[in-house]
């Protein structure tokens, strides 16, 4: 039938690979923002601040954010 046998399983692989800044003022939001997207299977940084998050962008890619990206 073309489902997946244990879809819970490929749930928690939807985002293998990706990484993701999540960027949100209230610590609580950002722990729990955080847990969804790992249990998806991304690697997740969170950050309190848009000037954190973008230090952590330009922390995982050496040359930062490209001009007007900011």
């Amino acid at each position: 039938t073309g489902r997946h046998p244990r879809p819970e399983l490929q749930r928690a692989q939807a985002l293998r690979e990706v990484k993701v800044v999540l960027v949100d003022d209230e610590r609580d939001a950002r722990e729990l923002g955080a847990r969804c997207l790992e249990d998806a299977g991304a690697e997740v940084t969170t950050a309190a601040s848009a000037a954190e998050g973008l230090d952590a962008v330009r922390r995982e890619h050496a040359g930062g954010v490209g001009p007007g990206q900011e």
